[in-house]
């Protein structure tokens, strides 16, 4: 029996978590937080890398708010000794009359927060890379300024944890029966508890509605838009440029905000506070619909000259809205024992521990803090129904010296820099995006393992990288593996099961050769023709890959490991002290590790070296069942690989959305990694899988509910590249890891480690070293 289970781990819900454990009527330990996903991920409004967090509001209510907020977020700061919040002002503009910019100064001013007023000649002489009208105005909140969003939520998940709450993820609620005693029917059981807050974000509506509340809520659809700098640094946070706003107002319908360029370097956000009204179990099925893309293009031309008018990356966010922008935060009018938190409007985020607080105050039967009015339910029915921070420390007068730098904190980069603390060396991790993040190739919710290789030294590799993934486990006590076994699938002749058996008989793996028939037998909602071979796997299965990645991280700084995240290296300077110059200073170290991943070409070709790598996009896709837990991993449905002439298709059950299959294909379109989504309209490989899906699994809808994107870096015979420079032997090179180098990165990062500290190496690297490429003899 819990005293208090919050459902939803976003932002919201992580917060009045957070805020009920550390009442002192309250133990800690009999509060539970639940998500329906795998934690963390990016499936809800809280993903992403940074938020706007400022003063300025029109309504009077949140200014008051906010001053908390801000003394709250530098609160976490403090304990979990993270820098959550970077200063760096936020300039508002509007075109007269500046109705909603006046009232928000008058808050302001009321509450004591600094300000200052542009009139237009102003704006101008400040701010020279702007372009607006004479009759536009514009103030600064000059405390305004970032959140590092995943981090925050990671912070007050942390903070909810040492309380002694617990958090139960992958789990989702499918009822909820009220009463004194409330049960909560999940995917994974029942449970029961005397309260619950409901902070469900985008899945609000589906829980509420069959507790008679059909609240006025909408889920959009957000394109988060990234735009390339035409001169580097206009825009930047580094060079003092701040967030703008362009709210909406009597004459407009629409808010357009930025925030300065910091997330991907050269390139500024831009985005639009409206989109695409979506079920949020399938964001991406209108993934053509590109008004608000189109919007900003046209706003970028007009007042941003520096800017080019494409889109370099484009990223996917829900809001859940309500029709008049404001919050819900309320009691059920019947069971005063469920709180609901709901349409924060695509602006709750930096109210968080504000609005965290309520909701405790709500389901704890305390007075709360600031008036509810603007927040009840009551109001959409006619009667009622119911200081100053930076991001992270500047290193300019760093003079240690490393042991060893690993550039990259993907999963090749964290895995080496994991086996490096461990084993003594004073190691430094650098990463050019803050952590977490889902800019590279290993962020997401699950990657396949597996035995089944054609290639030998692959299977052996393989052997030694389960037991360091079950280590970790252990280590830890965080689940990343699920067994699910894997089909290997081909037509005659099928030359690759072939080799995927002899294999597994070599080395003593559990397998099973399937005829035809008994695939369809067994697998009956499988339709493949009569010439298809069938090999299992036993012990394939899943890695959770965000809570993998994580997971090493955490274990590097156990063992003593420092990372740098948010600081990009713009050379290398090799020498007997390698000297690694950032966009933070310059670090030194004995050795370099170079795991960068689709960013590896620019890295290496100022050291000499152009290596046959193609980076490409993926479109990760998710497939609706037709039929519920036809596929699923619960049903015991496996992972499978059908090796196709041309090209390799890949899928996994329904684990990471409910009721969503997996089903990807394993080559992509060729792109710049700083320009991930330039081609947004080339779907050629959803066609493609969508004729498939057709074919041979009848069960799933042939359009895909979700598309998300990844990146891989290709070698062109698809085997990683892992050696010494060829004349700096202190310049370790991870690269070219074609999609198949999760699974097999704890290996890769001990056999990265050794070639550091020029140990024996664990396995032959004649299949990886860079001399296969060129007549030049490696180092090695």
């Amino acid at each position: 029996m819990w005293d208090v289970v919050v459902i939803g781990a976003g932002i919201e819900g992580s917060s009045a978590a957070w805020m009920v454990a550390r009442d002192e009527k309250i133990s800690g330990e009999n509060t539970l937080l639940l998500d329906q996903f795998s934690l963390p991920h990016s499936r809800g409004s809280s993903g992403g890398q940074c938020r706007v967090i400022r003063f300025a509001y029109s309504e009077d209510y949140y200014a008051a708010m906010m001053k908390e907020a801000y003394e709250l977020w530098l609160h976490i700061e403090e304990v979990t000794e993270t820098t959550l919040y970077r200063k760096t002002g936020m300039l508002w503009v509007e075109q007269h009359p500046t109705t909603l910019i006046n009232e928000a100064q008058q808050h302001m001013k009321q509450l004591g927060m600094k300000f200052t007023s542009l009139p237009p000649a102003q704006l101008k002489t400040d701010f020279p890379m702007l372009s607006y009208p004479d009759d536009y105005s514009a103030f600064i909140d000059h405390d305004a300024g970032l959140l590092m969003a995943e981090k925050a939520v990671q912070s007050i998940q942390d903070l909810f944890k040492s309380h002694g709450g617990k958090i139960y993820d992958g789990i989702q609620v499918l009822e909820i029966l009220p009463g004194d005693i409330i049960q909560l029917k999940t995917t994974k059981g029942v449970l029961k508890t005397r309260r619950v807050i409901i902070a469900a974000g985008p899945w609000t509506s589906k829980l509420i509605k069959p507790l008679g509340i059909h609240l006025p809520l909408e889920t959009l659809a957000i394109n988060v838009c990234y735009w390339k700098e035409k001169r580097p640094g206009w825009y930047s946070l580094d060079t003092g440029f701040p967030s703008v706003v362009e709210h909406e107002s009597p004459s407009k319908n629409w808010t357009i905000y930025s925030t300065p360029c910091y997330e991907y370097p050269g390139l500024m956000k831009m985005c639009s506070h409206d989109g695409t009204k979506v079920d949020p179990d399938q964001r991406d099925l209108e993934i053509s619909s590109d008004g608000d893309i189109k919007l900003i293009s046209s706003y970028i031309k007009k007042h941003f000259p520096g800017l080019e008018d494409t889109p370099s990356i484009v990223e996917r966010c829900m809001y859940t809205v309500t029709p008049d922008r404001d919050f819900i935060l309320d009691r059920h009018p019947r069971w005063r024992n469920i709180v609901i938190g709901a349409g924060f409007s695509g602006h709750g985020f930096k109210l968080a521990p504000v609005v965290g607080k309520l909701l405790s105050e709500l389901v704890l039967d305390k007075t709360p803090s600031y008036r509810m009015d603007p927040f009840k339910m009551a109001r959409f029915f006619p009667q009622k129904v119911f200081p100053n921070m930076a991001m992270s420390q500047s290193h300019k007068g760093e003079d240690r010296v490393w042991d060893v730098i690993v550039v990259g904190a993907g999963i090749e980069g964290s895995s080496t820099a994991w086996h490096l603390a461990k084993s003594g060396q004073r190691t430094l991790q650098i990463e050019q995006f803050p952590l977490p993040h889902s800019r590279g190739s290993s962020h997401g919710q699950s990657r396949i393992i597996r035995k089944a290789y054609e290639e030998d030294y692959f299977v052996n590799m393989m052997k030694e990288a389960y037991q360091i993934w079950f280590d970790i486990e252990k280590e830890s006590g965080v689940q990343v593996y699920r067994k699910t076994g894997l089909l290997c699938l081909e037509r005659h002749p099928a030359k690759e099961v072939e080799s995927v058996q002899r294999n597994l008989i070599k080395h003593g793996m559990k397998y099973r050769r399937l005829t035809i028939d008994e695939l369809r037998k067994e697998y009956p909602m499988l339709n493949y023709p009569d010439n298809c071979q069938v090999v299992m796997d036993y012990e394939a299965g899943l890695l959770k890959a965000n809570k993998a990645l994580g997971t090493i991280q955490n274990l590097f700084r156990k063992h003593g490991g420092t990372i740098y995240d948010g600081e990009k290296v713009t050379e290398i300077i090799p020498g007997s002290i390698v000297h690694v110059r950032t966009s933070m200073g310059v670090h030194k170290a004995r050795s370099v590790v170079l795991t960068v991943g689709p960013w590896a070409s620019q890295v290496l070709k100022p050291l000499g070296l152009h290596l046959p790598l193609k980076t490409v996009a993926i479109n990760v896709c998710y497939w609706k069942e037709k039929h519920p837990g036809w596929y699923s991993a619960d049903n015991n449905f496996p992972t499978f690989i059908d090796a196709l002439p041309s090209g390799h298709i890949y899928g996994i059950p329904c684990n990471e959305y409910p009721g969503l299959m997996k089903v990807c294909l394993h080559n992509g379109t060729e792109m710049d990694p700083d320009h991930r989504d330039s081609r947004l309209s080339n779907t050629w490989d959803i066609d493609h899988l969508s004729a498939y899906i057709r074919q041979h699994f009848p069960g799933l809808e042939d359009k895909p509910s979700v598309v998300e994107r990844c990146m891989y870096t290709v070698t062109p015979d698809e085997q990683f590249i892992l050696d010494r420079h060829p004349r700096w032997d202190n310049v370790i090179i991870g690269a070219g890891f074609s999609g198949t180098g999760f699974k097999l990165a704890p290996v890769v990062g001990k056999v990265l480690s050794e070639l550091v500290m020029k140990k024996k190496l664990s396995y032959s690297l004649e299949p990886f070293r860079i001399a296969r490429f060129f007549p030049v003899k490696s180092v090695l």
